[in-house]
């Protein structure tokens, strides 16, 4: 997995990278009016024998578009030279419609959607350009920390002391009083009871093995 994933993130990053600066890049992928775009295809090593993107090819593309995301915007160069890292800690995939055939065109729109004192949610949508209406395929729903030796870091005063627009960050600040971001807030409360119900359970397979 390692050789074919690696070069992949690693050719992520440089898109990012090498994108005309936009005066505007600290503001792609904060909030829902400013998603980051992510262009791919279903390629040799994400199909199965069906001839579909398989499962965990989902992940990997979400994956690479927050790479291309982080390195667009800035942050991802801000937190390394911080000494910080972004650790995903929680996660969530719905597939709505496959992805076929082979080689076709897909992208993945990618932003934060909720931050507190110690958690960051990032939010993807995958579509099909060519589908016409242009529908979700497929959504992912990442819970991440910053973190810096060994200790989570509030995201939110990070955002703000690298340059990022803080009307935007508070913006983003759970809980939301807007409208607009109520099924964000609805999907991220869910996910926080699914969390917890894997915490107990986790935790009474634990106490068995005392």
């Amino acid at each position: 997995m390692a050789p074919i994933h690696i070069p992949r993130a690693l050719a992520s990053i440089a898109r990012g990278m090498l994108k005309p600066k936009s005066p505007n890049r600290l503001l792609i992928g904060l909030g829902p009016e400013n998603p980051h775009i992510y262009n791919s295809r279903a390629g040799l090593f994400d199909v199965d024998y069906l001839g579909h993107m398989n499962n965990a090819a989902f992940l990997a593309h979400a994956e690479y578009a927050r790479w291309e995301l982080t390195a667009e915007n800035e942050l991802l160069n801000k937190m390394y030279n911080l000494d910080t890292h972004f650790v995903v800690s929680g996660a969530g995939l719905r597939y709505r419609r496959e992805i076929r055939p082979i080689f076709r065109k897909f992208t993945v729109d990618t932003y934060v959607g909720g931050l507190d004192h110690r958690h960051l949610w990032v939010y993807q949508t995958f579509r099909c350009p060519d589908d016409g209406n242009n529908r979700i395929r497929a959504q992912v729903l990442i819970q991440g920390v910053a973190v810096k030796d060994r200790e989570v870091v509030d995201p939110r005063e990070l955002l703000k002391s690298q340059g990022y627009d803080p009307n935007l960050v508070d913006s983003l600040c759970r809980p939301s009083n807007g409208e607009q971001t109520k099924s964000m807030d609805d999907m991220m409360r869910a996910f926080e009871d699914l969390d917890a119900s894997f915490r107990a359970s986790t935790a009474a397979d634990d106490a068995t093995l005392k």
